[in-house]
């Protein structure tokens, strides 16, 4: 593999958080099937992209010093 990125960055863990909070959701009694599961990963990853881009905002706008 060529350079890194950030864990956030990685499809691959977000897909494992999704597959064991679907996992705990069946140790609840509620079902969640592949649909579901591919559904929320598209959703926890357009959410960690506006976050992200929410906090690049807030950073910059908190930011002390001009950029060069």
């Amino acid at each position: 593999m060529d350079g890194t990125k950030s864990p956030w960055a990685s499809r691959g863990l977000w897909g494992a958080g999704v597959a064991i909070a679907a996992g705990v959701a069946g140790l609840f009694g509620y079902s969640v099937d592949g649909g579901m599961q591919a559904d929320l990963l598209q959703l926890a990853e357009a959410g960690s992209a506006l976050a992200g881009g929410v906090l690049a905002f807030w950073g910059r706008f908190k930011a002390t010093k001009t950029l060069g």
